[in-house]
Parts: C-alpha cells; sequence; structure tokens
C-alpha cells in the first residue's frame, strides 16, 4: 500500500511585475515547504520534481497524469513514508494549494477514472504545472480523478441488538438508582456543597442523560424491530428524563443559590444541549424535548437577575419552544398553562389558563395558578381610562373564580360593557387579538363552571362523524315544538342586594328556569347569606358580549372576535340539550344585521349551501389565527374537520398570529357559511334567494322572554341604590 498526496489549485491574481519561472525555486507555507528539483541533465524529458518538507524528512513528490482522460488536466503527485493526513496548505509562487493524504493500492497504477476503469499510470515528462507567464492562460494544476471503494460494513443482527438493548438499560437502571439515591440524601442534607461535590453530583446526572440517549439511539436503531421501537414508550423513558436526570438537579441547585448560581448555569446549558440533540435525533417524542427545552429555558430565564436583555431573551426562548410544543400537542393543557405562565397582558394570560381547562386533555392545576393572575389585579386601584374594559373583564372572571361577591363581579362586568364600545374604536388593529382572546375565554368559562347539561351535550355529539352532525341536528330542529319554558327565565332573583353574597362552586347543574334558593328573612341568614351559583352570570356575560360585537359593524377589527363566538354557536346548534340552555340569551336580531351588513359577493353560492366546511382560497396560509385560539378546546373539535389542522403545512411560531388581508376574506366567508348552517335548521334564522337573513318568530320570542339586557339593567339599580345606601350608613349622623 503506498499513500498518495493530491494537490488542488486555484488561481491567484497575479502581481504587476512578471517574474520568470526558474529551474530551481523555493515554496513555503505555514507548515510545509515545497522544492522544486531539476532531473539530471541529459535525461530527455526530465520532470521537476517536489520536494515536501512537512514537520519531519523531506519528501519527494512526482506528478502522475490520468491515462484514460488527458483532457481533464489532471496531475497528482505520488509520495511514500507519509501517514500524516492533515490537510496542507501549500504556496507555489501566487498559488495557493491544498492537500490531503489518501491511499491507493499501487504506485503503479492510476486510480479508478470515471470510466470504473483502472489503467496504469504513467508519467508523462511534459506533464508540467502549466505555470505561464502570460495573464490570458493564467495557472493551472492538473489532478487525478479517482473515487474510493466503501469500506466494507457487518449488519448488527436483531439478536445482538436486543442484547445491547437490554445492557443498557441495565446500565440505565443502576444509573437512575444512583441519581434517586443521592437526589434523597441531598434532599435530608441542609448542609451546603463543596465544589468537588457539586461537580459529582452533575457528572451522575449527565451520565444517567447519556444512558438515556444510547437507550434511544439502540431502540430506534433503521433495522430495530417493532418490539424494540416501542420500549421507549412503554418504559415511560422519556418522562424518566425529567423526573430522574433533570429537574432533581436542577431543583438542588436552585434550593441552594445564589452559591449554585454558576454550577446551574453550566448544568442548564449542558440538559439544553442534550434535548436539542433528542430533539434531531428521536423525533418522535418531539412534542416532549420541546416542552423540556421550553422549561429549562424558563429555569435559565428565573435565576437571571443582572442583565435585563439577557433574561428577555431566555423568557422569548422558552416561550418559543411552547408554543412549538403546543402546535405538536394542541389537545395538551399542561402546554397551555405553561405559556400562560409567561404571557404578559392580562387577556392572554386569562387565555391560555381557561384554555388549559378545557382543553381535551385539561390541566387541573390551572385553577390553582390562575390565582396568581387575579390577586394583584383585585388589589389594584382603579387603572387608567382606555385600560378599563380589559383589566374589568379579567377582575370580572377572577370575582368567579375565587367565588367572591356577586355584586363586585356586576360592577366590574358594567364597567366592561360601557367601555368596550370605545376600547375597540381606541385599539383598532390591535383589539383584532384582543377580542379573539376575550371571546374564547367567556366560552371556555362556560364549561369551567360546569354545566354537566352542556357536557353531556357535546360528548352525545362528538361520537357522531363529522359529516352527519348537521343532518342530524337539522332533522332535530325540524321536529322540535315552539315552546317556551314553563316560567320565563328572569334571573332578577340572582341578583343580590348585598355584596355579601357569593359565587358558590357549581357541583350540580342548574337549571336556567330554576332560580335559587332566596335568602330568608331570619336574622342568621341575613348575615349569611345563600351563595349564587356563577353559571348563569357566566353565560350572560358571554352572551352580552357576543351582542355587543355584532353591533360593531362594518368594523373589521371586532370580525375574529365575532367569528369565534359564531364558531361555538355553531356548535350549538349540533348539541341540542346545550341549545337549550343558551337559546333565550343569543342575540338572534343582531346576529342576522350583522351578517345581512357583511359581503355576500365574495362568497359563492355553492359553498354558502354545502354542509362541508369551507376551503380557504384567499389566505395565505390557509389558516386564521383564531383558529389555534380555538383548536385544542373540546368544543372546537365539534366545528374543525378531522384533517383540518395538517403538521406539513401549519405556519410556526409567529406566524400564526400574523393577520393579512386575505384574513378578512376568509373570515366573511366562514361568519356567512355558519350564518347559512344556523339557517338551514329553519328555527332562529332564515336565509332567502335575495342573499337576506331574517330572524324567525320564535327567536324573536325568546328573546324577548330572556330579558337579558333588563338583566344588566336591573344589576345596575341594585348596585346604585346598594352604594348609595352603604355611603348613607357609613357617613356621620
Amino acid at each position: 500500500m503506498v499513500d498518495y498526496l493530491v494537490l488542488r489549485g486555484r488561481r491567484i491574481p497575479r502581481s504587476s511585475k512578471k517574474r520568470g519561472l526558474s529551474q530551481s525555486k523555493n515554496y513555503s507555507s505555514r507548515s510545509s515547504s515545497i522544492t522544486r528539483k531539476t532531473s539530471k541533465e541529459g535525461e530527455e524529458g526530465g520532470e521537476p520534481a517536489l520536494q515536501l518538507n512537512h514537520y519531519g524528512p523531506s519528501i519527494t513528490l512526482q506528478p502522475i497524469q490520468c491515462c484514460s482522460h488527458p483532457h481533464l488536466h489532471s496531475t497528482s503527485l505520488v509520495y511514500s513514508h507519509c501517514s500524516d493526513s492533515e490537510l496542507l496548505t501549500i504556496k507555489r509562487e501566487e498559488v495557493y494549494f491544498s492537500a490531503r493524504l489518501h491511499t491507493v493500492p499501487a504506485a503503479s497504477t492510476c486510480p479508478t477514472c470515471l470510466d470504473g476503469q483502472a489503467k496504469p499510470a504513467l508519467i508523462d515528462p511534459a506533464a508540467d504545472i502549466g505555470v505561464k507567464d502570460d495573464d490570458e492562460e493564467g495557472r493551472r494544476l492538473e489532478c487525478t480523478t479517482y473515487l474510493l471503494l466503501q469500506p466494507e460494513t457487518r449488519q448488527i443482527t436483531e439478536d445482538q441488538l436486543t442484547v445491547e438493548v437490554k445492557g443498557i438499560y441495565d446500565s440505565l437502571f443502576e444509573a437512575e438508582k444512583k441519581c434517586i439515591e443521592v437526589d434523597t440524601q441531598q434532599l435530608d442534607c441542609g448542609s451546603g456543597l463543596t465544589p468537588e461535590q457539586y461537580k459529582a453530583l452533575i457528572a451522575i446526572h449527565q451520565t444517567l442523560m447519556h444512558e438515556y440517549y444510547d437507550f434511544f439511539l439502540a431502540s430506534g436503531y433503521p433495522s430495530a424491530p417493532e418490539c424494540l421501537r416501542k420500549l421507549a414508550r412503554e418504559y415511560t423513558i422519556p418522562q424518566r428524563i425529567w423526573r430522574h436526570a433533570i429537574y432533581p438537579m436542577l431543583d438542588l441547585l436552585h434550593r441552594r443559590l445564589p452559591s449554585s448560581h454558576d454550577y446551574m448555569v453550566s448544568y442548564i446549558y449542558t440538559t439544553y444541549t442534550m434535548l436539542t440533540l433528542l430533539l434531531e435525533s428521536v423525533p418522535t417524542f418531539k412534542e416532549v424535548w420541546m416542552e423540556y427545552l421550553g422549561d429549562v429555558a424558563r429555569y435559565r430565564m428565573a435565576i437571571e437577575e443582572t442583565d435585563c436583555q439577557e433574561r428577555k431573551n431566555w423568557e422569548n426562548e422558552a416561550l418559543c419552544w411552547y408554543q412549538r410544543a403546543a402546535d405538536e400537542g394542541p389537545n395538551i393543557g399542561r402546554i397551555q398553562h405553561h405559556s400562560a405562565v409567561l404571557a404578559k397582558p392580562y387577556t392572554l394570560r386569562l387565555f391560555y389558563y381557561t384554555k388549559s381547562l378545557v382543553c381535551v386533555e385539561p390541566f387541573a392545576t390551572s385553577r390553582e395558578n390562575i390565582l396568581f393572575l387575579f390577586n394583584p389585579l383585585l388589589e389594584e386601584s382603579q387603572p387608567q381610562q382606555h385600560r378599563v374594559a380589559l383589566k374589568s373583564y379579567v377582575k370580572a372572571h377572577g370575582i368567579m373564580f375565587k367565588r367572591l361577591s356577586v355584586l363586585s363581579f356586576f360592577r366590574h362586568v358594567l364597567d366592561f360593557f360601557c367601555a368596550l364600545p370605545q376600547h375597540i374604536s381606541y385599539k383598532g388593529q390591535e383589539f383584532r387579538e384582543q377580542g379573539i382572546y376575550i371571546s374564547s375565554s367567556n366560552i371556555a368559562t362556560l364549561f369551567i363552571n360546569d354545566d354537566k347539561d352542556i357536557l353531556k351535550g357535546y360528548s352525545k355529539a362528538l361520537k357522531l362523524p363529522w359529516d352527519s352532525r348537521a343532518s342530524y341536528a337539522r332533522e332535530h330542529w325540524l321536529n322540535c315544538s315552539d315552546t317556551l319554558p314553563s316560567q320565563t327565565i328572569s334571573l332578577d332573583s340572582y341578583i343580590p342586594t348585598t355584596y355579601s353574597t357569593q359565587f358558590t362552586p357549581s357541583t350540580t347543574s342548574t337549571a336556567p328556569d330554576t332560580p335559587p334558593p332566596t335568602t330568608s328573612t331570619s336574622t342568621d341568614t341575613a348575615l349569611a347569606p345563600d351563595p349564587i351559583s356563577p353559571f348563569q352570570h357566566t353565560a350572560h356575560l358571554a352572551m352580552h358580549t357576543f351582542c355587543l360585537l355584532l353591533r360593531k359593524i362594518g368594523d373589521k377589527n371586532a370580525l375574529p372576535a365575532v367569528h369565534v363566538s359564531l364558531a361555538f354557536l355553531y356548535t350549538l346548534a349540533l348539541t341540542p340539550k346545550a341549545m337549550d340552555i343558551f337559546e333565550p340569551l343569543i342575540p338572534f336580531n343582531d346576529l342576522a344585521t350583522f351578517l345581512n351588513a357583511l359581503k355576500h359577493q365574495s362568497v359563492g353560492a355553492s359553498i354558502l349551501a354545502s354542509d362541508s366546511f369551507p376551503a380557504p382560497k384567499c389566505s395565505e396560509s390557509g389558516y386564521l389565527p383564531e383558529d389555534f385560539a380555538m383548536r385544542g378546546q373540546d368544543w372546537a373539535r365539534l366545528y374543525f374537520p378531522d384533517n383540518h389542522f395538517k403538521a406539513n403545512s401549519t405556519p410556526v411560531g409567529g406566524d400564526k398570529t400574523k393577520d393579512t388581508l386575505g384574513n378578512n376574506l376568509v373570515r366573511v366567508e366562514r361568519c356567512l357559511w355558519i350564518g347559512c348552517r344556523l339557517a338551514s335548521m329553519k328555527r332562529w334564522i332564515t336565509y332567502d334567494a335575495n342573499g337576506r337573513f331574517n330572524t324567525t318568530n320564535w327567536a324573536s320570542r325568546l328573546e324577548r322572554a330572556s330579558q337579558r339586557s333588563a338583566f344588566f339593567l336591573r344589576a345596575a339599580e341594585v348596585l346604585t341604590l346598594t352604594n348609595a345606601a352603604e355611603t348613607f350608613s357609613s357617613s356621620p349622623q
């Protein structure tokens, strides 16, 4: 076996002063030098040789021309007795060459040419380096074209792979036991740790992470059978990484701050790198790795106290990972909760918290953590004028979550209703995003306050195929009688006269036509009035907000919020039991007026006449920002088809919230399509041949019986009288 060196050159601009090429010249580089030597005089065609001095003895190089492809102008320089494979940089005159070591079977043969045949390598004395003095032709260094054979590989058998996986898991299990033992000891030990102890703890947990990584690679080997590929999920390896290798160490270091700050930063970077590697090499659990990356980034954000920009960067990094994880697992409420912790605007935090509670996989811890949002707000003084609407809205929800005074709830709700129209005009396009959060939170709160009739109705409707849900509901409503409830829906009894009356958790469903227990006239009961279920107040809040949004005719900034509420209204129509509760509260007259104000000319008649979900044609991505706000919520599964969200076309990151001009056309199409679906039920509104929506007599009777607006007017009167009475009683006699 003989080693050879391939030199490749590139043209370098020559200096203004031409220099001739003598028979003997020295060429040097940073790490080697080449000396040209002439052959003995008298030898015909003697080709100059090159002598290479590279960290050792001289090496003589001879040019070899490719015999089968002389037109390639290729020359290899063969040498022997050198095993260095370092890439060399060699300068000849003003031409630089790169050199790398290779191996060929013999020095007497040319490497395999492009035609696949090995031919003798003849040294052509005339094959010079090709350096000329004219600038037109430049300089040329010829090289040999060759192919290297692929080394032989041996396939690992299934039995060998099984043994390897078993051995890795045994090592993994032992490392887990060691980490659990060490972590338990440190929990019981309150003394500080030395630098050596910190390093030892970090090394143990890093070893465990490497064992996990080896297990993933071995069990997910390309030729591994299905039984081995399932092991990671069956043994909950992704969850065990966080439970044993990441979280205990981060928690231990966090509890020992500030002395452990540098070690914690180092371990965070190590963990972050390992999780990024897992995200690339084990994409099966990518939503898990993204969530863990967000958690680790949040730890890094939490310990940064000096550099505000660094803290902000890690906060954005964590939120970005949570959003990507939510795209991969939209039904997981836990990820929405993590986003709520990092969100800044009050409405956005309320949206994430409430969404985490109504996802397909709800996260119950949000019921407790949402109080961290409400407590500072409820203790805050009067906000600025342009913030009254949003803060009053969030405070009203906070009172319901904390089960506080009912009259205080009405006070904040009335402030919100009074400020909302002006707030929409003041915020402009910014309200497009805010309106989505307001409508979505209102809807989510209806399910959080737990009316069992709604939950049962949605569960029944979800069992039907998506294509048959509309026809089933249409048949039900066509055969339904137009009979009002035996008792008119009046909630005057739900409006207490003192601030001491509070909301109570709703453990059982409270029918809308059944008033709550009235306050007794006894002295004991007067001191402790009967609490009131918040469901009806939540329903009235949601539907009256919907009414105010519908009255913003021609305002495109209110259209996203209206679309969310209309989508929920359509799902109510598909669940008769739930619709029976909300029928008297829905503003059908305002709905018909709003739909008639939309541009019908931009939507085809075939789309409005079909039960199929309208395919997007105008939007660039095919989705609306509010689609992702509704996605993952249990009720939204009745609205979107099963294949509406496709992973290969879903935008990533901030692109989901970006609104475009084409989105407005899609919203108009969706709203009109929902209106036609409601009209096809022939119960609340109709759609005539002239493209006009009209309310039915039944809808008008329901709206008059509901007294929805009168309910809040009555609450305003009670608030005025109560405040006046309290002011009078507190004044000096």
